[in-house]
């Protein structure tokens, strides 16, 4: 009875070890690095002590100091402590970093399960697919240009006027056209947000994103095969231009000067 418990003991040990690692994974160049900086503040605290040694053996006596050793034993000794205090400082930092991006995930994925609920219920399965490919940021922005494709549906397409965003299942994925992705790219440009009636735009980063959101959205269900078509290798995404250097010519240059 005892061996039973301590090997359940043992094995919940080992999954909550495996389970903290996941985790941190994701920040193993700050936590390197912290471990790093903790190994040099170890050691540097723990010469000092040795240096300072040093100096009591270089006073030998009334009269008798060797100040040119003590000296450099000194400069040595503000340089451990400088050392330290540097290590010290970095590794709080990366602390504080592992800590921030912690507590911003589990912020993020508590904000992105609002947003699910406002979502049809079949979206689930994806989001739930791409967790461990994806940053927590990057599926609340997924989240949320897929609301507003669904929006557009209810909002501008006359074949779901009459429907609740709850009422959708996956089968409607199969029911729009590229067609229809190419009206929603054009309402991306201006719309109206359902939130707060704000209007708002995008350019060709955001409507690249969007498209991009939907394209992940839409070969997920495809390559399950929960869908048949998959209009949105239909369309092109749009490409995102360089900003032209705008150059001044001579009168202008010694206008500003």
């Amino acid at each position: 009875m005892s061996t039973d418990k301590t090997k359940k003991k043992s094995a919940s040990q080992k999954g909550t070890v495996v389970k903290v690692l996941k985790r941190i994974k994701k920040y193993w160049l700050y936590l390197a690095i912290s471990i790093v900086m903790a190994a040099v503040t170890v050691a540097s605290t723990l010469y000092v002590p040795i240096l300072v040694g040093r100096v009591v053996d270089n006073i030998i006596g009334p009269q008798n100091v060797l100040f040119d050793n003590i000296l450099t034993i000194l400069t040595q000794m503000g340089i451990v402590i400088a050392i330290t205090a540097v290590s010290q400082w970095v590794m709080n930092i990366c602390n504080n970093k592992i800590t921030y991006h912690e507590q911003n995930d589990i912020d993020n994925t508590l904000k992105l399960r609002e947003v699910l609920k406002t979502l049809p219920p079949f979206c689930r399965d994806y989001f739930r697919a791409i967790d461990a490919t994806t940053t927590t940021k990057t599926r609340i922005s997924y989240a949320y240009d897929i609301r507003i494709f669904f929006q557009f549906l209810l909002d501008q397409n006359p074949m779901f006027k009459d429907k609740n965003m709850s009422d959708f299942t996956v089968d409607v994925l199969d029911q729009i056209k590229a067609v229809d992705l190419e009206e929603y790219e054009e309402f991306l440009k201006v719309y109206k947000s359902a939130d707060s009636s704000k209007t708002e735009t995008n350019g060709e980063r955001g409507l690249k994103r969007k498209i991009s959101a939907l394209r992940s959205f839409y070969a997920y269900y495809y390559k399950r095969e929960m869908i048949h078509t998959n209009p949105t290798v239909l369309i092109d995404v749009p490409k995102i231009h360089e900003k032209s250097i705008i150059r001044l010519d001579t009168d202008e240059v010694a206008m500003l000067l």
